[in-house]
């Protein structure tokens, strides 16, 4: 059920204004996103977290085992970490179908176009759109990592003014090295009130992710502890 009257996006909104309408936007339109989230990037995820947990798993193991043979570490890490680096590819592949489909998904909102748009649509538009995104997404990252070596500091400064890059390519189209500067830009003038949100939507997001991680945790917990128990406990 499509929303009777769309948000408007590029509106000026306090504080709290943008965080109601946040929520009131993914209320609205969480089913074709999670279609499409589902169909195209929780397979690859589950792939890639299956090949590169694995391998860490066993690699722990040979950690916590005072008994093992350094062959045979030598030969599990010979054979592992490609399977890892395999995982860890994956891994990095459903992120970008994700951001490019979630991105693209806001563009078409904007743009009035999101009206039956189906999964298949959204992969061709979060495809066709892969190379600008990543790009942002590395020159983002890269001078977050150099912020942070320099000093804390610098790290927020840039985490803040570089927090719209994604946003202004999906609707402005600007590419993902013109997003830097423009994304700057829009920012520059509200610099404190954009740090603040960063802060609370990260908190948010650290507990939605600790509800979601949290069963898989006690899961992986139980099962290593089934592991390394002797086989006379396992047997009781």
């Amino acid at each position: 059920m499509q929303h009777a009257e769309p948000i408007q996006l590029r509106q000026a909104r306090d504080f709290g204004q943008i965080i109601t309408t946040t929520f009131a936007f993914l209320r609205h339109e969480w089913k074709p996103l999670a279609r499409a989230i589902l169909a195209i990037g929780l397979p690859a995820a589950i792939a890639g977290g299956f090949l590169a947990g694995g391998t860490v798993a066993q690699f722990q193991g040979f950690q916590m085992s005072s008994e093992n043979d350094p062959s045979e570490l030598f030969n599990a890490l010979s054979t592992g970490l490609p399977m890892m680096l395999l995982g860890f590819l994956l891994l990095i592949v459903a992120w970008l179908f994700v951001v490019s489909m979630v991105h693209e998904y806001v563009r078409a909102y904007h743009l009035g176009e999101h009206h039956g748009l189906t999964t298949g649509d959204l992969f061709k538009r979060g495809a066709s759109q892969i190379g600008p995104y990543l790009g942002a997404s590395l020159l983002t990252g890269l001078l977050c990592f150099l912020g942070f070596i320099l000093c804390i500091i610098p790290f927020f400064y840039v985490w803040a003014v570089l927090a719209l890059v994604l946003p202004v390519h999906a609707i402005e189209r600007t590419g993902g090295a013109g997003a830097l500067g423009r994304s700057n830009q829009l920012v520059s003038g509200d610099f404190w009130p954009t740090l603040g949100l960063l802060f609370v939507m990260a908190i948010i997001n650290g507990f939605i992710n600790g509800i979601i991680q949290l069963p898989f945790t006690i899961v992986g917990t139980r099962s290593d502890q089934h592991r390394h128990r002797r086989p006379e406990q396992r047997l009781r």
